[in-house]
């Protein structure tokens, strides 16, 4: 997830439309009942997110 909406572009395809990563390997187990995969619910593994920091110089 990244913070560049779709509608910021002149194309409407955002940052976030391809995000490359690893992913949960239990994402792709099936059929034991308590583990599924559901394609809506994928992420990236290592996930970063950019946050916003205040920086102010020391005296």
């Amino acid at each position: 997830y990244n913070g560049w909406e779709p509608y910021q572009y002149r194309t409407w395809k955002g940052a976030s439309d391809l995000e490359p990563g690893m992913v949960k390997w239990l994402h792709f187990a099936g059929g034991y009942g308590h583990l599924r995969y559901w394609p809506l619910q994928w992420q990236p593994v290592p996930f970063d997110r950019g946050i916003r920091v205040a920086v102010a110089k020391l005296d």
